[in-house]
């Protein structure tokens, strides 16, 4: 399973718990779903650092320049 599958898995399953009332399920299932996508945007912005040879705090600072939130 890819980290986008995960992602979109949990974010259905946040739904369902949702939707069904279970409070503790929910609470973890958006938990879970908030790390994975914090996961997602770290290895993003380490991507972009790698590709374009500069440090994460400089690769922060371009994606900043170009409106993209970090």
């Amino acid at each position: 399973m890819t980290l986008e599958e995960a992602i979109k898995r949990y974010a259905d399953n946040s739904e369902y718990e949702r939707a069904h009332g279970n409070l503790q399920g929910c609470m973890e299932f958006k938990q879970l779903l908030e790390w994975l996508k914090e996961l997602e945007h770290l290895r993003n912005l380490v991507s972009f650092a790698e590709y374009h040879n500069v440090s994460i705090k400089r690769a922060k600072e371009e994606l900043l320049r170009y409106g993209v939130e970090v």
